[in-house]
């Protein structure tokens, strides 16, 4: 049963008896809450997003002005930008909730395959640094296999999710001839 459908659910009908009435009303209310609750976290969302492209904005300006570690504030502009493109996607996903009372796939590969992407800068820049010894820069390469493996799969796992939906979609038109 889908959220639609508890929404339409009529109470009122003769054979049912005053437990189901109940139990379709309190999963009316259930839904109504759940609907306010996603609705406050899109908005908790949105905010994150915002506030995380005005960081990356403030730290741009500072690239701009030379100050001294152009590397770290670099990092910083491009990990706030892509924490705001996490952001967008998980609102997305909240959005289509919203719409259609489903939860799409694609968003979550998204946020996956970025936050994959934010790592993988995140160690090359750290494996740069004059510092790092053998051992962390061993480890660093073996993090960063591992990472680009992920992103790998993730990659994979979207494009058979896209693949399937196209496949869904000519079975359906086949089906309607």
């Amino acid at each position: 049963m889908t959220g639609e459908e508890n929404r339409e659910v009529d109470v009122g009908d003769k054979g049912q008896s005053k437990e189901t009435a109940l139990r379709h009303l309190f999963l009316t209310w259930l839904t109504a809450a759940d609907d306010w609750l996603q609705l406050a976290v899109g908005v908790i969302l949105a905010i994150l997003a915002l506030s995380s492209i005005l960081h990356g904005l403030h730290s741009l300006r500072a690239l701009f002005h030379y100050q001294s570690d152009f590397q770290q504030i670099f990092l910083d502009t491009v990990h706030s930008i892509l924490l705001a493109l996490i952001s967008l996607e998980l609102m997305w996903t909240v959005i289509t909730y919203l719409r259609e009372h489903n939860v799409p796939l694609e968003p979550f590969i998204y946020v996956g395959i970025i936050s994959g992407v934010r790592k993988l800068l995140l160690l090359s820049v750290e494996l740069s640094r004059e510092d790092a010894g053998p051992a962390i820069y061993r480890y660093g390469l073996q993090e960063l296999a591992l990472e680009g493996l992920i992103i790998l799969m993730l990659s994979i796992a979207l494009y058979l999710v896209r693949r399937s939906k196209r496949w869904s979609a000519v079975s359906r038109q086949e089906e309607a001839r």
